[in-house]
């Protein structure tokens, strides 16, 4: 275990915080920064060898338990899987409820002291067997303390956003099991803020997570917030026939701007940048930062006449995740003519990495890592799967120093991603460490907590 390497790096930093108030009120503001880097160097540090502690943990008692997978430990409490069922298991390696006889096909991390399952029924129906999909709230002993709802938002915390399984409105459900009031319209709660609309006619409202409204205006449409951010069509028009959008805060302050053209919608920032869908239908998608009052198109120096925005768009993009974009578009190089492949932008709007640059297929960054299917330069294709760095050099590596190779691979999340082997003319699941070391597998049933760890 790795508990003495954290605690002597956690006795650093009061020493640290306090150079660095020093520093900042002497005016030093170079050494001030050269500190502060030093706090962020450290705890990163922490964060990792605290994850890799909880993966060190989760494979000993999958082991010990005989699971094919173990989610990730909350409030002391993790989800596992073996060949029958899904099980609820402490961190101290004990099963505190099996779920064998529920049709579990999914389930969500314990927040405020409760957690969502998903099941899946079928139903033998006149007119032929239905499937009914439902979400229920479970307490930390793993029994039911909600009623059943259609649908739950699985992105959020508490209070998740809900749909009762007989009615088409929406409401907010606590971690305590009780509702809200209802809704027509209404986003997931993110940084402690929802937009709602009891009816159509209804004005859009913001509001808090106890209920209270923060503001209320006339909008087209609105977005579920991100990085203090939400990105709605305020439904008016320039006098120039551009669609005036509006980003605002979450205490209820806007900033309008206006772009070039009219996109369909814009998804609200991560990592600062925004993603612009100006075609769904024809696959069309743009970057913008906003700075100010203005909406920068990244790679905006990147003219393309033959598109109707007037700027170079892709053909899928996905949001940034650690300072990179994955994005898809045709003739990336005059290598590539012709062929669609997929490839890393930076915020600049410009392909990224100097190891490799484009792919048949990869995985958007996460845990400072990313899955990748390489071209090969002989075929133009490739069947394998590697992790890359976010500079593009591979990150999982064999005992040669070679890329490890698998036949698929998903990205990591809390120091774990699921892999596949081929292995005796069958394919295996497994979960390996950031150093490609083997942990717990999945010989049966397997599981997954929606990040696929």
């Amino acid at each position: 275990m790795r508990c003495l390497e954290i605690t002597t790096k956690l006795l650093k930093l009061p020493k640290l915080f306090a150079e660095f108030d020093d520093n900042f009120e002497a005016g030093r503001i170079g050494k001030a920064m050269e500190k502060y880097r030093n706090i962020q160097s450290e705890m990163t540090e922490i964060i990792e060898l605290a994850d890799l502690n909880q993966v060190l943990i989760r494979d000993r008692i999958a082991k010990q338990l005989g699971l094919n997978w173990l989610g990730k430990f909350h409030e002391g409490l993790a989800f596992g899987t073996n060949d029958e069922s899904y099980l609820l298991v402490s961190s101290q390696g004990e099963i505190i409820k099996d779920f064998r006889d529920q049709p579990i096909t999914g389930v969500g991390k314990f927040r405020q002291g409760s957690a969502w399952i998903h099941t899946s029924f079928e139903m033998e129906e006149w007119i032929g067997t239905s499937r009914t999909d439902n979400y229920q709230l479970i307490d930390r002993e793993g029994e039911p303390i909600s009623e059943r709802f259609r649908y739950l938002d699985e992105d959020s915390d508490p209070p998740y956003l809900v749909s009762p399984l007989e009615s088409g409105r929406l409401t907010f459900l606590d971690s305590d099991g009780k509702t809200s009031q209802y809704y027509l319209i209404a986003t997931p709660f993110r940084d402690d803020r929802a937009w709602v609309a009891e009816t159509i006619n209804d004005n859009f409202k913001l509001i808090d997570t106890s209920g209270n409204v923060i503001t209320e205006d006339i909008l087209e449409n609105v977005s579920p917030f991100s990085e203090g951010i939400s990105i709605v069509d305020t439904g008016s028009f320039d006098d120039r026939g551009r669609s005036i959008w509006a980003a605002v805060s979450t205490d209820g302050s806007k900033v309008e701007f206006t772009l070039p053209f009219n996109p369909e919608s814009i998804n609200p920032p991560h990592n600062g940048i925004c993603q612009i869908v100006f075609s769904e239908q024809d696959s069309e998608y743009l970057y913008g930062e906003l700075v100010g009052a203005e909406m920068r198109i990244l790679g905006g120096i990147e003219a393309d006449f033959d598109s109707p925005t007037g700027f170079k768009t892709f053909e899928e993009a996905e949001d940034f995740s650690e300072g990179l974009a994955l994005v898809e578009s045709v003739n990336l190089s005059a290598d590539y003519t012709g062929n669609y492949y997929k490839y890393f932008i930076n915020r600049n709007g410009f392909p990224a990495l100097n190891h490799f640059r484009a792919f048949i297929d990869a995985r958007s960054f996460s845990d400072g890592m990313a899955a990748v299917r390489p071209i090969d330069p002989e075929t133009n294709m490739t069947d394998s799967w590697i992790y890359i760095d976010t500079s593009g050099k591979p990150a999982v590596l064999d005992s040669d120093g070679r890329p490890k190779v698998f036949a698929n691979a998903w990205s990591f999340a809390d120091g774990v991603a699921k892999v596949a082997d081929l292995e005796d003319g069958a394919y295996t699941d497994y979960y390996i460490d950031k150093n490609g070391k083997r942990l717990f597998g999945q010989s049966g049933r397997g599981g997954k907590d929606r990040n696929g760890n």
